[in-house]
């Protein structure tokens, strides 16, 4: 399941890239059934598509229908926030910034779906594009990280953007953001190069080194993926 909003009330908070960037990425996911998933159900949600309730009952319904040798992939892009309370949401279509609780959609909310889940789950997070300012509630990835592996514990690996305080880069010399130009690259467009094993699937251990390398040679160092997980040992195929 792959969220991306590019459309806000507030125009300073208007980003380019991440609907493309999640179309981009489910056409890739939908190429790879036979090199290591027998079949998969890509559900994208873009700007007036993607608004809280539809997030939530799309997870929903991944959750409830994944069998335990399944994996669900849900993917965000956009911009993440922290409330005056200390509370970390995400923002989908129909964010207002004056009315956060009403018109953002918690990451407690979405944690709590995704730790009930059977099946192994994967999140995509990209939640830290430059537009809010410290002042105004930006979150980092780090933020929203924490929050969805806080509490109950379930079989879970994510994957973010960037780390700290560092900004997700997006422009067209990437078609987008860099680090779904980098999860691109990985996934297809040059697979064989860091499938090091020559197996046909990509280890997390290979994937994530590919993302590290190809982001940080395109951002000079300035971005740096980084993964956790939460009750996964050892190296394993994702994709």
């Amino acid at each position: 399941m792959l969220v991306g909003n590019d459309v806000y009330s507030n125009p300073d908070l208007k980003l380019k890239y991440a609907r493309h960037d999640a179309e981009r990425l489910g056409a890739v996911l939908k190429s790879l059934p036979g090199k290591f998933y027998a079949k998969s159900t890509i559900g994208i949600l873009t700007d007036a598509a993607a608004t809280p309730a539809a997030i939530r009952g799309a997870i929903k319904r991944a959750v409830e229908t994944a069998k335990l040798e399944d994996t669900i992939v849900v993917s965000f892009a956009g911009h993440g926030l922290q409330d005056d309370l200390g509370a970390y949401y995400l923002t989908p279509y129909g964010f207002d910034d004056r009315r956060v609780a009403d018109t953002a959609l918690a990451w407690r909310d979405i944690a709590s779906l995704l730790h009930t889940a059977k099946a192994r789950v994967i999140v995509i997070l990209d939640a830290c594009h430059a537009g809010l300012s410290g002042s105004e509630g930006r979150s980092t990835n780090d933020d929203a990280v924490a929050a969805l592996v806080a509490g109950e514990h379930s079989p879970m690996l994510v994957l973010a953007a960037s780390k700290g305080r560092q900004v997700s880069y997006e422009g067209p010399n990437w078609d987008g953001g860099v680090f779904t130009y980098a999860l691109v690259t990985a996934l297809k467009a040059k697979r064989a190069d860091y499938d090091l094993d020559r197996d046909g699937a990509l280890e997390i251990s290979e994937l994530y080194r590919a993302l590290r390398t190809i982001v940080a040679r395109e951002t000079k160092g300035g971005q740096s993926p980084w993964l956790v997980r939460e009750d996964l040992l050892g190296d394993f195929v994702v994709f």
